[in-house]
């Protein structure tokens, strides 16, 4: 790709080019930054569909917008994400046909969007596909010297801050035989349960790479420590249950308890004297109210000689602007079978993170643009992927999401073969 000189937010507009040998080439002609709507507006050289590719650029400083951007005049809907200094506009169908929206070879494109503040510098303009998901390959085993971990015991792959996507749920049943399971590159916490039985993993944190498939040993022993959480405050409006972070200081290790509120106690057992743990929890939005919660004590050692420890759970509320969004969930492989699905906003901040099953349930947050996805869930012979859904919430909008798991059969992974081989296409 040719470099490209940055846009200044004057009437001297210098074009920026995007050139790749498999996609046209689209000129930035003009740049126009205001608190009060931006536009841009660029060609391309041949037609491009608007639908399957993306609209990027980069900021020399993080931007943040506000609302959705949209074509001027409006030929279609849009999304935005913003990550940082990378901007990404993705358009859908026409509303009127369902065909993708094409842009015709010279025909002037300009596309109107709220940022919080006009002082930026476009650079690197380009319309193209998303990049492509990089695969590489994770298995498991019993480590050496182990109890033997019930078909039952469920393993997540959590992605860590700087890994994009909801992570991946496995059955200890399918993935004992030490097959390798494919999995996008990135670094995640491993979190191995069999019920509230924590299950220590080696390593507790990963990187996978393309060219370093992981290997992961699970670890389970029958130690008497548990940790009993209690929140006393009366479940809120439309307010999930408070997902309590366990993060064992001396291994790394993190466990995630579901804690029901109204005095419904949730245990994490199986802890392992003389490690110290320490516990948190993200914000939980309600009906007009924002809760934060915190435990007492927020730290705790076990001991050989005491196996349960109570520890109480606080939620303090605060006045928040929120509206009720439904997320319809469909085509998981059970009734009762589950997977992590988050709400995630622009700046990339979970505002939910909890399991749904199918079916309908509604969450609360406050208003602006905001991203669903779900985990990636093996089902015997079969992997269930659902992909990222965009939507927007308002005081007068619809406020909903619908998630689309499909199934497809687990393909062997090859180690070095290209992935579209990997994968039987």
């Amino acid at each position: 790709m040719l470099s490209s000189k940055r846009i200044l937010s004057s009437l001297a507009i210098l074009p920026l080019v995007s050139l790749h040998p498999a996609f046209a080439a689209c000129t930035l002609n003009s740049s126009n930054p205001s608190m009060s709507g931006s536009t841009l507006t660029f060609t391309c050289d041949q037609d491009t569909d608007l639908t399957t590719n993306l609209i990027q650029f980069d900021t020399d400083q993080p931007i943040k917008l506000n609302g959705t951007p949209q074509y001027e005049p409006w030929a279609a809907s849009m999304t935005a994400m913003v990550s940082d200094t990378h901007v990404e506009f993705r358009t859908a169908p026409l509303d009127s046909t369902g065909e993708d929206f094409i842009a015709k070879a010279g025909q002037a494109i300009t596309v109107k969007f709220w940022p919080y503040s006009a002082d930026y510098q476009i650079s690197n303009f380009m319309v193209q596909p998303p990049a492509p998901i990089v695969y590489s390959s994770v298995s498991f085993s019993q480590e050496s010297g182990s109890s033997t971990i019930p078909d039952t015991a469920l393993v997540a792959l959590l992605p860590s801050a700087d890994t994009s996507g909801n992570g991946y749920s496995f059955s200890w049943k399918d993935i004992k035989s030490g097959a390798a399971q494919q999995v996008a590159v990135g670094s995640y916490i491993i979190n191995a349960m069999n019920g509230t039985d924590k299950i220590a993993a080696i390593p507790s944190q990963l990187t996978i790479t393309k060219d370093n498939p992981a290997r992961i040993a699970l670890d389970y022993h029958i130690y008497n420590g548990r940790f009993t959480f209690t929140a006393t405050h009366k479940q809120p409006n439309n307010a999930v249950n408070i997902d309590v972070v366990v993060t064992d200081n001396t291994t790394g290790e993190q466990s995630h308890v579901s804690l029901p509120w109204g005095n419904v106690p949730a245990q994490l057992t199986n802890l392992k004297a003389g490690d110290q743990y320490s516990f948190s929890a993200p914000d939980v939005l309600g009906v007009g109210h924002k809760y934060a919660i915190s435990f007492k004590p927020a730290t705790l050692t076990p001991s050989a000689d005491k196996d349960n420890y109570n520890i109480k759970v606080k939620a303090k509320s605060s006045k928040f602007d929120s509206y009720p969004v439904t997320i319809r969930v469909t085509g998981l492989p059970t009734a009762t079978q589950q997977a992590e699905v988050s709400i995630t906003d622009t700046q990339g901040h979970k505002v939910i993170d909890t399991p749904v099953g199918n079916g309908r349930q509604q969450f609360n947050t406050e208003a602006g643009h905001f991203t669903l996805a779900g985990a990636t869930i093996r089902s015997g012979d079969s992997l269930y992927r659902a992909q990222p859904v965009s939507f927007e919430v308002s005081a007068a909008g619809s406020n909903s999401a619908h998630l689309s798991y499909v199934a497809s059969a687990v393909a062997p992974v090859v180690t070095g073969w290209p992935d579209y081989i990997a994968q039987g296409h």
